[in-house]
């Protein structure tokens, strides 16, 4: 399988940086340079979910671009007193920083997606993510979020090939005694469908018959 190729957008105002960025990382990545982010903006096909930005930042009073979906490596004036930090999606670095570092970095982010893609778990036309626990609509214009429960619970019933029965659910989610009396089971299935409702688009239903729990 062809390895699918990242794409970067750089920021930078210093045009004589142009050519250092495309020399260095042309060779592994798309790369496309800006010197102002409002620039690839304007156009939401320059990008896509996996586009990586490399953004600097050259005034104390920047702001952090919360409309960018997108990871983000913030390269920061090295007279700011900003410090290096992280986030779950986003990187800020000091500079001056090597461009090796920055070639790091995005590989990290890289591996790290395609780790999070391995996860996902296709149940009927949803999309569930059981690390994020969300469970998305097949375009992704919908979600719910759900509980750790709630997740295993949709996962079991979809490993299921027939049903899958109170005693079942109490042994895998729960690690219970399955002679124990409880209402646990009943209790979460009856919130999760609550939540399965929320969904505009094809339905996805969790039924009960004699035997036990199924998805439709």
């Amino acid at each position: 399988m062809k390895e699918h190729i990242l794409d970067l957008i750089i920021v930078e105002n210093n045009k004589d940086h142009f050519k250092i960025w495309d020399d260095y990382f042309s060779k592994k990545f798309k790369i496309k340079v800006f010197n102002r982010l409002e620039n690839c903006l304007e156009d939401k096909n320059i990008f896509n979910n996996d586009t990586i930005f490399i953004i600097q930042i050259t005034q104390q009073k920047s702001y952090y671009h919360k409309k960018i979906q997108n990871n983000i490596i913030y390269l920061i004036d090295y007279n700011l007193s900003i410090t290096n930090v992280r986030s779950d999606k986003n990187f800020y670095l000091k500079k001056p920083v090597s461009l090796s570092k920055i070639e790091e970095i995005i590989d990290e982010i890289k591996n790290n997606k395609e780790r999070h893609k391995a996860e996902i778990i296709r149940i009927k036309k949803y999309i569930l993510m059981p690390d994020d626990k969300i469970l998305y609509s097949n375009d992704k214009s919908e979600f719910i979020k759900l509980t750790e429960k709630e997740v295993q619970i949709l996962i079991e019933l979809d490993n299921s090939k027939i049903t899958s029965s109170k005693k079942h659910l109490l042994e895998k989610v729960w690690k219970y005694n399955p002679k124990i009396k409880t209402s646990t089971v009943e209790t979460h299935i009856h919130r999760l469908r609550k939540k399965l409702l929320r969904f505009s688009q094809e339905k996805l239903t969790i039924k009960y018959e004699r035997h036990g729990y199924y998805i439709i």
